[in-house]
């Protein structure tokens, strides 16, 4: 009965497929019947038209003829092919489905255990092969059209609704440590939760010859699962735009803090990329609240310390009305920090005692003055002769000690610190509407940060927080000395707060930097009688070299830092051909000119040295320009250009040192340089930083335990980065941070979002979107070291360097050459800061150096030492000349 039934079944099937192929060959005449009618009205038309046409449309008309009856053939073949598989298919008894899946599966194996492969069809022999193939069908168009999706997407939904509650698919907290965002991990995340998602993505994304053999185009998988999170996390945001946030709200604060302009920001929302510009703002502004709650925790870190310093600019308006003008606005800004070499429990008041005074013998006696120092000025001065004849014959230099590395000069440790082990922590504090350059002004200042910021209960307890611990505070010679001057009217108090004990002021050292530039400007730039003969000096190098300033009264940081670089350069190397010419090294050829104007003769001549002979050569420079005598020029039959030139290397070198001492974070070269700086900046004429670097001495003297002197030295250098010889000034750090009020001043500024909601938002939020621009760019973007693209010198060098030498200029010349010449010479300042130095520290510590029951030593009263105060605070304070190219913006805001 079973066998009746399936041949009825198998009947009515034959009857139906004969009825459906009758059915098909009844369309297709008819089909055909249209087609012919409509090739006979074609050609009906094209009759018509033969008078008309020319015999290029009759050929296209017999090419359309010929493309559609080939056309109407092959579905005619492709209909009997058919035919004849589903005849095949009958025959066999197999249904689509059986066939299919005999096609996917595994190959058969008959009893002697060989495997059974279909012959002459090397596309389908094996069951892999077979499966390839139909995967690529079944991806072509034409089939996706009638494949069922209902399935899939229902399983892609269920995916992204799992995605939703994961870290980075899912709502963003504005409270998150970016120290814990691990991009890669998110690649984890949407492989594990959503993998027939991620991978269908991962198929259709890459390229389609990524799996030919000939293909040799990298295809990065690090890219590619980049575009993929990109995509997913858009598609669940377009799904749930409150759960799933995270990328988008990233985009959002990364945006807006690299001042992205809103009409960007509102077509990227447009897209679904990220929220739209007032959300940002929104964001922004619970990043704010909750840095400001961080920053009270923060301060309480017993290795905190501060820096402040003025940000005054002139806030222009645009449409005017009543209470609503341009007005110059001072504001201050601050930063608190950890210092890794502050000890674990803090500093404390008792590490100071003020009324021990500095002593005088203490700075003649000191190694940069005195000279005793174990050869450590020698080798400052052998190294940066080095660095500098680097500059201009680098190749030259590495090929002489190709061999012998370690012999080359280089600049001393002395004692650098640790800062590269890590990154500096810190938090820019919030605008602070306070103007620190007057005395009331940086009270309230303080009132500030400590007892709002950082959230400090002042008390009349003489045992509260502020009796005890000590803070260190950064800061320019204005904020240093308001600082001073407000501890000594505050002296008699009764809360430990408002005597401000618990605060000690100290230089910062960009601040220091640009005073010793502005020494240089002032000693070199040129004689004021311009009949005098002056090559040695900065005027007659910028003339040279055609720069673009030429006056000394608003000399620019970028312009002049590397000016005195090449100054010094210059000067260096043809002190160091002198050398060369002086020992015989010279080739025949060198009396020739053309042979000394081409710089890789010199080139060539230098790697031939042996490593003995190069220093031989670096020490000849250093006796012929950099000891005391040359300085000095006492001898009546010295050249007193040279003597000029000599005083202008070693200033350009105490500057060098400082610079390097910076960068590298050697505090035992800043202390060097302290002893050093009183002189000269007396000498200079520069009163009020020489004060400060008396006062700076007196914080490194008995007055201070040693481990306080440690943490002064050591917290004047940040490092933002936590990569060695990244470290910069903590002032110059603050500078850098001020910046992005600019950005955000530049791209955001208007009547409702003013400079007081500019200043707040993007100084508290501003340690965060840093972290988070670092995060960003680091994984998405390229990687950009920061470092500005500096432009090769090595021509300007070499052309001030023969100007030098081609005047005979380089080395002393003969008494009758330049007796007959009025030629002009640079004051000697170390013999004039010198004369003054027991007066000025006499004076210092009677101002500043406090007896147990006395405010001040030396003064009767406080009334007379507040008038002494007041009477050096009426002294001209001098602003800096050599500004710093970060806020020089100040002056060109809108």
């Amino acid at each position: 009965m079973e066998n009746e039934e399936d041949m009825g079944n198998e009947e009515d099937m034959e009857n139906e497929e004969d009825i459906g192929n009758e059915e098909d060959m009844e369309n297709e005449e008819d089909m055909g019947n249209e087609e012919d009618m409509e090739n006979e009205e074609d050609m009906e038309n094209e009759e018509d038209m033969e008078n008309k046409e020319d015999m290029e449309n009759e050929e296209d008309s017999d090419s359309r003829e010929t493309i559609t009856s080939k056309k109407t053939a092959q579905r005619i073949r492709d209909h009997y092919t058919l035919q004849a598989i589903a005849d095949l298919l009958r025959d066999n008894k197999w249904s689509i489905q059986k066939f299919l899946q005999t096609w996917v599966s595994a190959d058969a194996v008959d009893s002697n255990n060989t495997v059974l492969v279909i012959e002459h069809h090397p596309r389908w022999k094996t069951s892999s092969r077979r499966q390839k193939v139909l995967k690529k069908a079944l991806r072509s168009s034409e089939l996706l059209q009638f494949c069922p999706s209902t399935d899939q997407c229902s399983r892609i939904k269920s995916e992204l609704d799992c995605l939703l509650s994961t870290f980075y698919f899912g709502k963003f907290d504005y409270s998150l440590n970016l120290d814990s965002i691990d991009f890669s991990q998110a690649f984890t995340t949407m492989e594990s939760t959503a993998p027939f998602f991620f991978t269908l993505l991962h198929e259709i994304m890459r390229n389609p010859r990524f799996s030919w053999k000939s293909y040799s185009g990298t295809q990065r998988s690090a890219d590619l699962y980049k575009r993929i999170y990109m995509v997913i996390s858009l598609v669940c945001f377009s799904r749930n735009k409150k759960s799933s946030n995270f990328l988008s709200s990233v985009l959002d604060i990364y945006l807006i803090g690299s001042g992205c302009k809103r009409r960007v920001l509102e077509s990227l929302s447009g897209l679904g990329v990220c929220h739209s510009y007032s959300q940002a703002n929104r964001s922004i502004r619970h990043l704010a609240e909750n840095a400001r709650c961080a920053i009270a925790t923060f301060a309480q870190n017993p290795k905190a310390y501060v820096a402040y310093d003025n940000f005054n600019f002139k806030n222009h308006v645009r449409d005017e009305y009543l209470g609503h003008k341009s007005s110059m606005v001072n504001l201050t800004t601050a930063v608190v920090m950890l210092c890794p070499e502050i000890p674990s429990n803090g500093l404390t008041q008792s590490m100071h005692n003020p009324s021990i005074k500095l002593d005088i013998r203490d700075v003649f006696n000191s190694s940069a003055i005195y000279g005793k120092d174990d050869g450590v000025g020698s080798a400052i001065t052998r190294g940066l002769i080095v660095d500098a004849i680097k500059r201009l014959h680098s190749t030259s230099v590495l090929e002489v000690f190709k061999h012998t590395e370690s012999l080359c000069f280089s600049m001393p440790q002395l004692q650098q610190i640790d800062t590269h082990a890590c990154k500096t922590e810190f938090y820019q504090l919030g605008s602070i509407p306070e103007n620190e350059g007057t005395i009331e002004g940086t009270i309230r200042v303080h009132d500030r940060i400590w007892l709002e910021h950082f959230n400090i209960q002042a008390s009349e307890n003489p045992d509260d927080d502020f009796s005890t611990r000590l803070w260190l505070l950064h800061g320019d010679q204005l904020t240093t000395h308001h600082i001073r001057r407000v501890q000594t009217e505050r002296f008699y108090e009764q809360r430990p707060y408002d005597q401000r004990k618990w605060l000690m002021a100290v230089p910062a050292w960009f601040h220091i930097q640009l005073n010793l530039m502005k020494t240089i400007v002032r000693t070199h730039w040129g004689p004021i009688d311009q009949r005098k003969v002056a090559p040695h000096t900065l005027e007659a190098d910028i003339r040279t070299l055609g720069r673009s300033f030429s006056s000394r009264d608003n000399i620019l940081y970028h312009q002049i830092q590397p000016l005195l670089a090449q100054s010094f350069t210059s000067r260096v190397v043809a002190l160091f051909y002198s050398a060369i010419e002086t020992r015989g090294y010279l080739p025949e050829a060198a009396l020739f000119k053309e042979w000394r104007e081409n710089v890789q003769n010199w080139d060539d001549l230098i790697s031939k040295l042996s490593s003995s002979q190069f220093n031989e050569l670096v020490e000849d420079v250093r006796l012929c320009a950099f000891t005391e005598e040359a300085w000095s020029g006492n001898n009546t039959d010295i050249d007193p250009a040279f003597t000029t030139q000599c005083r202008f290397l070693q200033e350009i070198e105490w500057f060098l040192t400082i610079q390097h001492a910076v960068k590298s974070g050697d505090i035992g070269l800043l202390r060097r340089a302290v002893d050093l700086l009183i002189p000269i900046f007396y000498g200079a004429g520069q009163t009020n930083y020489g004060q400060e670097m008396i006062y700076y001495r007196w914080l490194l003297s008995p007055a201070n335990t040693p481990e306080l002197q440690h943490a002064i030295l050591a917290s004047g250098l940040v490092n933002w980065q936590g990569k060695a010889y990244h470290n910069k000034p903590v002032d110059l750090g603050l500078e850098h941070l001020n910046g992005a009020c600019k950005i955000e001043m530049s791209s955001y500024k208007n009547s409702t979002h003013d400079i007081d909601i500019i200043f707040d938002r993007v100084c508290l939020t501003n340690t965060w979107i840093r972290k988070l621009r670092n995060q960003v760019e680091s994984l998405f973007g390229e990687v950009i070291t920061g470092a500005h693209t500096v432009a090769s010198t090595q021509q300007d060098i070499f052309t001030l360097l023969r100007k030098i030498q081609s005047e005979n200029f380089s080395m002393p010349r003969a008494v009758n050459i330049w007796k007959s010449q009025n030629i002009w010479i640079s004051e000697n300042i170390l013999t004039a800061g010198m004369d003054v130095l027991d007066e000025k520290i006499a004076l210092f510590n009677k101002q500043y150096v406090y007896a147990n029951n006395s405010i001040v030593m030396g003064y009767s009263s406080l009334e007379e030492a507040i008038d002494t105060t007041i009477a050096l605070d009426s002294l001209e304070e001098t602003q800096d000349s050599i500004m710093d190219p970060t806020i020089m913006w100040w002056i060109m805001l809108y």
